[in-house]
């Protein structure tokens, strides 16, 4: 048979459909060899006047037949083709398809938009109705039914084989065509040349949303082997006319302008036009959801002029699953088992742990369908909640999570838990960011990478990276064997690169150029014997074992998933990966079939952003986070709720760290604190100053226990130090089982305590004296107060203060260095010592006669101790001391502060703190700083001798802090006030006896009640059952009628700490009334201590012991 080429003349191209005809008549007539050409009068274009084909030559010249030729008529409306191409097909007989060959050109219909997966226009091998130039050959695949392809005649192609289709053939008819851009409304007849036709940028978004399914196997693009079942795109309705007999070639669907509407367009197609094309489905909803009926108003004006004619249904969309992720396996071994997920209206069961990945063969029914170029369901978009994509758990939201208690800071240990025995701190020489820690080694990493040993603190190697060029991840290579842990680190750069490491020698064994190609590398995590490495563009590789069981960096990743961008912070808990971005919690599975196992990001309500998070032992399942605001919150992997919310301190959390049931915690300042989560409420163990500045990171050692035979946390901070502690906390064992058994070896005697404070408002004794009704107060106080063995007096305000001639010269009188305290006071201060001593010395209710232990002042405050003779002795002299601390405008002057005397009675120690805080109703956190610098400031000399400080103090303390001695007692003017109520709502509610509504409100409460980090949560306080104590009118009953009318207030407060050492048993105010406050007192019995040595040191023996036996059997479960 000839070639089609030989028939042509170069002349202007006939319109697609006199083409169409003209091969449908080809084996209607048997070829003429010799038959000649008929060339088109129409001049020759000038680029084809010299081109010849490859047919020109081998093909002879065909005898057109009557059909060949198509005879030039009107335009008619485009006709059905269902029973033309029918009628054909039964004129025509069958040819032996093992000869047939792909023609040089196919019709194909029109391009649709995305609905579906549409298929190439097919093109032979060059044609000679194309441009030499633009000439492209195009792989075949045919469209067409079997019966209908079998009948035509076909072009040789000089024995080519056929190309293999590039894209799988769809099983469903193709999309109706596009809009055209211009306004005609028939294809013009003029010649035109025809263009390849290249697959759009929707078309392969289109073939994306494809599941496995969609993809038949391959077949050979021949017309035989399609199938005969799908119908012809050049079909017609039934409805249409089938038996026409008209030559006269069919009229392609015109193509209106975009400007022009839907109701000309469909007027010009007639009952043969295909539905215009579907919108996306966003637009689609928006439309749906207009309040105007934006949908509908469109369909009235586009109203089909053929509307009684039902229109060809469209074709039924396939239900899209978009991946938001995908999984490469590139290496022959599978991923572990998947675990068998609950539906998404259920919780899932619990999960057993993955097993360690091992070698396998790989199967291609393990590789997911393409992913999709839109954006990733794991973002939040507009539809991330509308569960179009595959999840496992879809929980329920529950609301706010529940906020427990604030640990309790009675017992707080602020030594440093050092190892023993081993280094304790190494100088890294630059400021690290990241580091890892095996056994006896540790690596820390930055613009160096260096390794030392944990033992002696030696360094083993160091690495300078290239200029611009940082380590940002760093971790240790895992081995099959224990022994061979910490032999090799891996190390992720700022440049995507990776490199492996061998720590004893410092060489580098292998590298990974762009592993993760120009991403920089944000973490590196350690699951079983597996690594996994994410970047900042969200690519999470995993790097399985290789045959030898350890991960292999010469080989690619076995696993490669996609996360959301943003990452802040993340882990690995269970085999999952939970991805933070600021608040957002994502969950990923890597072994699932739906990587992202939640459909919604979690978000833990009235909690800040998260910073830090760690999994304990001691709680398994569970999941803990830590947030800017100072909020741990627990999550569990389980169900993935929020179970818990834990305010455990008022600074930025760092980082986290757990050992068995302590969950280490570092804060931004630098500050250290263990928390035990096995009781409730959480109890704070120990608090230090770890660092000087902020802590980077804090680590639990995993390894030690099995290579170096001990529990180490290792922590890095901005101040350039690695520093390595005690994760057993020894130390702090062995006082807590000495203290619990002191009745073994001390001996306790009660004492009773009576404390008084008042502001006296510049009031002196003369004016008491001659003040009608107060001149009597001191006796009767005296001789009701049952005669105790310590009387203190703390007063406020001595000197008017409000005079700002006499404050100013008492701020720049300087004391004098030397002479007695009676001689340094000034005569207000010596009045008020000599009234008291004389009141004392003459109603006291028995002898014998008390003495003056100590006083101190401090411009307004005054603290007076008197202690009975007979308990004198018991004093040790030389560890008295008096210390003040000033808090007025900054801590320069002392109109506000504190005065501290600490003194030892027998083997314990006491301390007695006289404040006046800042005063004003708004004033709350300059309080809450008041009483913080009070506290944590060192005042006292350092006790040295080991066995004296174990026997004075506690909580770890060497003496020098307030908080360092057994028994503490803090009064004076606190001024706390009542918030968020008016005065004369406090005034009706104190007449009423309504006192509870008034304690809601108290600021000090509230503060225990709300505030981590206030200091005097560590600190008791008896109910109040008495009115408030300020503000009074002087001389009257009358609380503040003066312009200013300040709200009635408990300021003034008695608080005490003793861990069972001290008992308050009475707490009540006094009716004075030359001040504006009112005096407070309370009662309190003392059991003090002494101690038999031989006896403590047979106890401590026994405490090593235990200890000991306790540590072993720790390190056996870790191992």
């Amino acid at each position: 048979m000839e070639s089609p080429a030989d028939k042509t003349d170069g002349s202007s191209i006939k319109p697609v459909s006199s083409l169409l005809a003209r091969f449908e008549s080809m084996n209607q007539a048997s070829p003429q060899p010799n038959s000649t050409i008929p060339r088109s009068p129409a001049p020759k274009p000038e680029r084809l006047r010299n081109f010849k084909t490859t047919g020109d030559a081998a093909a002879a010249p065909v005898t057109p037949t009557k059909n060949s030729i198509p005879k030039e008529k009107p335009p008619v409306k485009p006709k059905p083709l269902h029973g033309t191409a029918l009628s054909a097909q039964q004129k025509r007989p069958a040819l032996d398809e093992s000869v047939l060959l792909p023609p040089p050109v196919t019709v194909q219909p029109p391009q649709s938009p995305p609905q579906q997966s549409r298929q190439q226009p097919i093109r032979g091998d060059q044609s000679p109705f194309l441009d030499p130039s633009t000439a492209i050959s195009h792989p075949f695949t045919s469209s067409k039914p079997s019966s209908a392809a079998s009948s035509r005649p076909l072009t040789p192609t000089h024995g080519v084989p056929p190309p293999r289709s590039p894209r799988l053939a769809g099983s469903k008819p193709p999309s109706p065509p596009p809009p055209r851009r211009t306004g005609e409304s028939r294809r013009d007849k003029e010649a035109r040349a025809l263009t390849p036709v290249t697959t759009g940028r929707s078309e392969k978004r289109a073939s994306a949303y494809l599941p496995p399914a969609a993809f038949p196997q391959r077949q050979e693009s021949l017309p035989g082997s399609i199938s005969t079942k799908d119908p012809s795109p050049f079909t017609s309705p039934p409805s249409s006319n089938s038996g026409s007999d008209d030559e006269s070639p069919p009229q392609l669907p015109t193509r209106p302008n975009r400007a022009a509407n839907n109701a000309v367009a469909r007027q010009s197609h007639g009952a043969t036009s295909f539905p215009p094309p579907s919108v996306h489905h966003s637009l689609a909803d928006n439309r749906r959801n207009h309040p105007n009926g934006i949908g509908d108003s469109r369909k009235a004006l586009h109203k089909d002029p053929c509307a009684d004619e039902p229109p060809p249904p469209l074709p039924v969309r396939r239900p899209t699953h978009e991946m938001p992720s995908k999984t490469v396996i590139t290496r022959d071994m599978a991923p572990p088992p998947r675990p068998v997920r609950a539906p998404a209206q259920q919780s899932p069961p619990k999960r057993d742990p993955i097993p360690a990945l091992h070698s396998q063969p790989l199967s291609t029914q393990q590789f997911l369908p393409p992913p999709t170029r839109n954006r990733s369901k794991t973002l939040e978009s507009k539809n991330s909640d509308k569960g179009d994509f595959p999840t496992s758990v879809s929980p329920e939201p529950k609301g706010p999570a529940e906020e427990s208690a604030l640990p309790n800071i009675a017992c707080i240990n602020r030594k440093a838990p050092y190892l023993k025995e081993s280094c304790l701190s190494i100088e890294a020489g630059y400021e690290p960011k990241q580091f890892d820690v095996c056994g006896d080694v540790v690596c820390a990493t930055g613009s160096f990478t260096r390794g030392w040993n944990t033992l002696d603190g030696g360094k083993l190697f160091s690495l300078i990276h290239r200029e611009g060029v940082k380590a940002t991840a760093i971790i240790f290579k895992p081995n099959l064997d224990p022994d061979d842990e910490g032999d090799q680190i891996w190390i992720g750069m700022n440049s995507g690169d990776m490199m492996e490491v061998d720590v004893a020698t410092g060489r580098i064994l292998c590298t990974k150029p762009g592993a993760h190609g120009r991403y920089e590398i944000k973490k590196a995590y350690r699951y079983r014997n597996q690594i996994w490495t994410l970047d900042e563009s969200g690519c999470l590789h995993i790097w399985g074992p290789d045959v030898d069981g350890t991960p292999n960096l010469n080989k690619n990743p076995t696993h490669t998933h996609r996360v959301p961008t943003g990452h802040t912070f993340s882990l690995v808990a269970d085999g999952q990966l939970w991805h933070v971005a600021s608040k957002a919690i994502r969950v990923f599975d890597p072994w699932s079939a739906a990587f992202q196992v939640l459909m919604k990001p979690l978000v833990t309500e009235g909690t800040a952003d998260i910073t830090a998070g760690t999994t304990m032992d001691a709680h398994p399942r569970k999941v803990f986070f830590g947030h800017v605001d100072g909020k741990v919150s627990i999550y569990s992997t389980s169900d993935y709720t929020c179970q818990k919310v834990i305010h455990i301190g008022g600074w930025k959390i760092n980082t986290l760290a757990a050992v068995s049931a302590d969950l280490w915690v570092g804060y931004s300042t630098g500050v250290v604190s263990i928390y035990d989560t096995n009781k409730s409420p959480w109890v704070t163990k120990k608090e230090w100053q770890a660092h000087k500045d902020g802590i980077h990171q804090l680590k639990a050692d995993a390894a030690a226990p099995y290579r170096i035979e001990r529990a180490q946390v290792v922590s890095v901070g901005n101040d350039g130090m690695v520093k390595l502690w005690d994760g057993f906390l020894q130390e702090d064992k062995l006082e807590a089982s000495l203290e619990s058994n002191e009745t073994k070896f001390c001996q306790f005697d009660e004492l009773s305590l009576m404390v008084m404070t008042w502001n006296a408002g510049a009031s002196t004794p003369h004016s008491l004296r001659y003040s009608d009704g107060d001149s009597s107060f001191f006796q009767e106080f005296v001789q009701t107060s049952g005669s105790p063995d310590i009387l203190v007096f703390g007063f406020q305000e001595l000197v008017d203060l409000e005079d700002k001639t006499a404050t100013a010269k008492r701020f720049l009188k300087s004391k004098k260095k030397d002479g007695s305290d009676t001689d340094n006071m000034s005569h207000h201060y010596r009045d008020w010592q000599e009234f008291l001593r004389t009141t004392l010395d003459d109603y006291a209710p028995q002898k014998p006669l008390y003495q003056v232990l100590s006083t101190e002042c401090l411009v307004g405050l005054f603290t007076c101790i008197f202690v009975k003779s007979s308990l004198l002795g018991r004093i040790k002299m030389q560890d008295l001391q008096s210390k003040t601390v000033k808090r007025g405008m900054g801590g320069l002057h002392g109109n506000k502060g504190a005065i501290a005397v600490r003194f030892h009675i027998d083997d314990s120690s006491l301390c007695f703190v006289n404040c006046h805080l800042a005063a004003g109703q708004t004033a709350t956190k300059s309080r809450h700083e008041d009483i913080s610098n009070i506290l944590k400031t060192g005042l006292f000399r350092k006790q040295l001798d080991e066995s004296k400080r174990q026997n004075y103090y506690r909580g770890g303390g060497d003496g020098d802090l307030i908080v360092d001695h057994e028994i503490c007692v803090i009064n004076g003017d606190l001024n706390y006030r009542i918030d968020t109520m008016s005065y004369e709502t406090v005034v009706r509610a104190v007449k009423q006896n309504q006192l509870s509504r008034l304690l809601d409100r108290d600021q000090l409460l509230v503060a225990r009640r709300r505030t981590p980090d206030f200091r005097l949560r560590a600190f008791e306080e008896l109910p109040l059952n008495f009115a408030p104590t300020y503000k009074y009118d002087v001389g009257t009953d009358c609380y503040d009628t003066s312009e200013k009318r300040r709200s009635p207030a408990w300021c003034d407060r008695l608080l005490y700490r003793g861990n069972g050492k001290i008992e308050q048993l009475d707490y009540g105010r006094h009716e004075v009334k030359v001040s504006d406050h009112r005096p407070v007192s309370g009662n309190f019995r003392l059991h003090v201590k002494k101690v038999d040595g031989g006896k403590r040191e047979q106890v401590k023996m026994e405490a090593h012991k235990t200890l000991e036996a306790m540590r072993q059997s720790y390190l056996d479960e870790a191992k």
